[in-house]
């Protein structure tokens, strides 16, 4: 969807736009460190994520804000073997076509688990194809964790 579309979508929610600045790495290539992204608070109370969103996320009370992108979601067929994730049969890969390659427990139980994601279930993942803090390390997400649609990013210098 293009930006002025996701504006518009966002304003019929009651627009709160509010800009928040990357920490770390785990985004990487897709967003850099210290780069600025302007965040709609308010998108998800009128319509649901869906996979490519990039997404800023609350895994818990005490912890901030961090930023990941939707790589799963309800209904999609989830698998997880020989180090590869796959959603609906198709290998997982980041922004540069690198499929991730991941040592995880968490997803290999998530996979036995659920092989295909409930309702109001999302998978999010950085960008970085060797893991972050994300779904490789705490599992999947409830839709009531997402807090945030990035809507754009600053170029970076």
């Amino acid at each position: 969807m293009n930006l002025f579309l996701t504006y518009l979508f966002a304003a019929s929610c009651g627009l709160q736009v509010k800009s928040f600045t990357v920490r770390g790495d785990s985004m990487s290539p897709l967003l850099k460190s210290a780069q600025e992204i302007r965040v709609s608070l308010d998108y998800y109370k009128c319509h649901q994520p869906v996979v490519g969103d990039i997404v800023i996320i609350k895994i818990t009370d005490d912890r901030n804000e961090i930023v990941k992108k939707v790589v799963g979601g309800p209904g999609d067929f989830f698998e997880y073997r020989n180090r590869n994730i796959y959603i609906n049969k198709k290998i997982l890969k980041n922004s540069q076509g690198q499929a991730y390659a991941l040592d995880s427990k968490m997803l290999e139980l998530y996979a036995k688990s659920y092989p295909t994601l409930p309702k109001d279930t999302y998978l999010v993942m950085g960008d970085n194809i060797s893991g972050t803090l994300d779904s490789s390390k705490f599992g999947m997400i409830d839709i009531r964790q997402i807090t945030g649609k990035v809507l754009f990013k600053s170029p970076q210098n």
